[in-house]
């Protein structure tokens, strides 16, 4: 019986850690809409005293939401660093393959480029 508490115990953890990333992401999408939407209040909103007491709401919620990231990024650092990584890792492949296509569309063929950087990383 002992050696299954330890397995039920990782598979606990693992799933908190799954649920407590996709809250991270979540977290992270509403403060980004929110820094949006301040952007973009004044033309949405022409009446000077609607506009300040909606920025006055939307900075309120910007600001909670940003605190309670750091609260989870107090509590588990191990879930932050690895959706951080995530989305780093996200960013360079996209930008990869935005150059990839624009290479592709300037008429440059891939497979031998590919070709020359398989021989050239081969060789070191």
């Amino acid at each position: 019986m002992q050696p299954i508490v330890p397995f039920f115990v990782r598979l606990v953890e693992r799933r908190i850690d799954s649920k407590l990333a996709l809250g991270y992401e979540v977290a992270k999408g509403y403060v980004t809409a929110l820094e949006e939407t301040l952007r973009f209040l004044p033309q949405m909103i022409e009446h000077p005293l609607l506009q300040t007491r909606m920025q006055l709401i939307i900075d309120y919620e910007r600001r909670e939401g940003y605190r309670e990231l750091g609260l989870l990024g107090y509590d588990h650092p191990n879930v932050v660093s690895a959706m951080k990584t995530k989305h780093s890792s996200r960013i360079v492949l996209n930008q990869m393959k935005d150059s990839l296509l624009e290479m592709k569309e300037d008429g440059i063929q891939m497979h031998k480029s590919l070709k020359n950087c398989y021989l050239g990383a081969r060789n070191i």
